[in-house]
């Protein structure tokens, strides 16, 4: 499917504002995350097109 000009910039909007977030919570974080607990901007990034995978495919398959 195809995304709105003014959804995509939405979500890159979004992204960034993620990515603020993230790097906030690891400087003000007062106990450092371990390795694996550290969220991360590519799991972000992976569920956000989950999610809209997830949104575009009941409207393909019913064609």
């Amino acid at each position: 499917g195809r995304l709105s000009a003014r959804a995509g910039q939405g979500m890159g909007v979004g992204l960034l504002t993620a990515r603020l977030g993230l790097r906030t919570q690891r400087l003000t974080r007062p106990l450092v995350f371990g390795d694996s607990e550290a969220p991360r901007m590519a799991d972000l990034r992976h569920e956000l097109w989950q999610q809209l995978r997830h949104l575009d495919g009941p409207r393909k398959q019913s064609k």
